[in-house]
Parts: structure tokens; sequence; C-alpha cells
């Protein structure tokens, strides 16, 4: 019975670990999301993360494992995470220099956006007539938001 609470231990860890990897590619690879939805992200994926190492975490404590082997791999896996996920959250694709290539997309999707970031789709995105106008609305539509 111990072999295979050892075991399934290890998958949840080795799967919290994917979690995290896949956080980082989905987020920094290619999706460029808005930071609102970055950073709700990055709680489900520290919350998911947190829920995969408890099991371990309790086996530690339990002394169902060997304590320092064990101990030391979730210390790792814990700075790993950290790291990562606070490497993430300091990616702000909203305040990249090329910021306003994706104006014309994320103006078409619509969603809450960022006053800052609805003025620099405003000043310096290309924008045609018809996709200046949505802007304008999204712009006035959104709480505390003046002109541009």
């Amino acid at each position: 019975m111990r072999a295979t609470s050892a075991g399934s231990y290890t998958l949840a860890s080795t799967v919290s670990l994917l979690v995290v990897a896949a956080t980082f590619v989905a987020l920094l690879g290619g999706t460029h999301p808005p930071d609102h939805t970055r950073d709700l992200v990055l709680v489900a994926s520290a919350a998911l993360f947190t829920l995969l190492n408890i099991p371990s975490a309790l086996a530690i404590a339990r002394r169902e494992v060997a304590v320092p082997g064990s101990l030391l791999a979730l210390l790792a896996r814990v700075a790993f995470a950290a790291i990562a996920l606070h490497f993430i959250h300091g990616i702000s694709h909203e305040g990249r220099h090329d910021a306003w290539r994706a104006c014309r997309t994320r103006i078409r999707l619509g969603g809450e956006e960022r006053c800052a970031f609805l003025h620099l789709c405003a000043n310096e995105a290309p924008l045609s007539a018809a996709e200046r106008a949505l802007l304008a609305r999204r712009i006035r539509a959104t709480p505390g938001c003046a002109d541009p």
C-alpha cells in the first residue's frame, strides 16, 4: 500500500510542475492575454499547484515517506513554482512597446480593458474608422476613463 501511496504523491507532484510549465508556455508563448486575465490564470495555477502538492505535504507530515528527501523535493517544487509564477506576473503585455499590435483583436473581442490600454490603442494603433468608432464607444463605456 505504501508504494501505491508514494506513487500517487509522485504523480501529483509531477503534474503540479506540468501545471506551472503549461501556464508559463500558455501565457508567455503566444496567448498574450490582458493583465487582468493573466492574473486570474496565475491565481488558478497557483491554487491547482497547491492542491496537487497537499498530499505530498501530508505524507511528509505523517512520515509516510522519507522525510529529508521528500521535504527537499517539495521545497524545490515550491521554489520553482514561486519563481516561475512571479516571473510571469511581471510580464505585462499591455505595457510593452509594441502592445498596440493587439489593439485590433482586443477591441473586436470586447471585455474589460484598462483605460491606459484603451488610450494606448487610440494613440498608437493604426485603426480603421470603424475600429476607431468602436474604440471610442469602449472608452466611454469604461468607468473613469476620459477621452484620450
